[in-house]
């Protein structure tokens, strides 16, 4: 357990707090199991994609959640894909992906950094429709990213 887990926990906490839910409230919530809602609020495992989106949808930033930069809540109230060009849930998946290569590597990265190869990738994808096409290629952009990582290139140059 890296200190980064430690205070992902102590964020997804003050999530949950923030929305006056229980443990299995919260998991119900994100759709996991109670065990699983635990296991993230105790550093044990970082959340994947599909939780972060979950976050994401009910209202909480993706790079607050995962790094305690930026504001705790996000309104996407208003500003429909449509009007910004950007998907919320897609971006948060990524963001998610990105995020844990620098886990699973034992590196640190910062919200900027995290924001800047979110973002990178998520052009490279931001037309695909096809999901599977979508899924392959933002694989290749991850194992892409935890090359350079393990090469001792700068994140951002593998991109």
């Amino acid at each position: 357990m890296t200190d980064d887990d430690t205070q992902i926990s102590g964020r997804l906490k003050a999530v949950r707090a923030e929305l006056k839910l229980s443990q299995a409230g919260m998991a119900e919530a994100v759709g996991t199991s109670v065990t699983g809602w635990q296991t993230y609020e105790h550093g044990k495992h970082v959340p994947g994609g599909q939780i972060i989106a979950r976050l994401v949808e009910l209202g909480f930033d993706a790079n607050w959640v995962l790094t305690g930069d930026g504001p705790m809540r996000r309104d996407f109230k208003g500003r429909s894909y449509e009007k910004t060009g950007i998907d919320p849930l897609r971006f948060a998946k990524i963001m998610a992906d990105v995020f844990e290569v620098f886990i699973e590597e034992n590196q640190k990265v910062s919200g900027e950094a995290l924001g800047s190869i979110t973002s990178e990738i998520y052009e490279k994808v931001f037309d695909l429709d096809d999901n599977d096409e979508l899924t392959n290629e933002i694989v290749i952009e991850i194992n892409r990213l935890r090359r350079a990582i393990r090469a001792g290139r700068s994140p951002e140059s593998a991109q």
